[in-house]
């Protein structure tokens, strides 16, 4: 979603919201389409969430969905969305069990699952987290990040060729080369960090 799309739609939950509220209204339909003020108030949440997110104040994020979470605990972007979060602050271990919330709610939340195994590869649990990549990607076959994610673990475990077959299956479903280079630089840094080996 573009900044301007994102802006507009924000704008339209507004509205929408602020109507209701004036009106003294629980909800709006026009056709078959119902839409609650509780759902508004929801979305408004998410959004501004989200915006934190895309900021990186990943603290502020929390906090919005946390609020999305305690209007509806069964809204499974609310929960996967904190776990992105959560694992930018390397929280990783409370963004896998939001993950599991997500998945829990909708076990076809393909992005839930390639978050999962994101989480569970910062945590050094690569051939876990494949078994989370696998799952998104059979829920999305077209899943470029999935794909790219699986070879990142793969090469991690030197499994140079399946990894290969992973990062043409990223590339061909829209992934920049770029990008799965950076990604695997990510991982070989962090990996290199968390040694245990000192020298003087």
């Amino acid at each position: 979603m573009s900044r301007k799309e994102f802006n507009g739609l924000r704008q339209a939950v507004n509205e929408l919201k602020n109507l209701l509220v004036k009106n003294h209204a629980d909800f709006i339909k026009a056709g078959d389409v119902q839409v609650s003020l509780t759902l508004l108030s929801l979305k408004h949440i998410m959004l501004e969430g989200n915006e934190y997110l895309y900021k990186r104040n990943n603290f502020m994020a929390l906090e919005h969905y946390d609020q999305a979470i305690e209007i509806d605990p069964n809204y499974a972007d609310s929960w996967n969305n904190k776990a992105i979060a959560l694992h930018n602050l390397r929280k990783f271990k409370e963004a896998i069990d939001c993950c599991d919330m997500a998945i829990k709610i909708n076990p076809s939340y393909a992005d839930a699952w390639n978050n999962k195994g994101v989480s569970l590869g910062k945590l050094g649990k690569y051939k876990n987290a494949i078994e989370y990549y696998d799952m998104a990607i059979k829920i999305n076959p077209n899943f470029a990040r999935a794909w790219n994610n699986k070879g990142n673990a793969l090469r991690v475990l030197g499994q140079q060729k399946d990894a290969n077959r992973c990062f043409s299956n990223a590339k061909s479903f829209g992934l920049k080369p770029n990008v799965i280079r950076q990604s695997f630089l990510r991982i070989f840094r962090s990996k290199a960090c968390n040694k245990k080996e000192y020298s003087i």
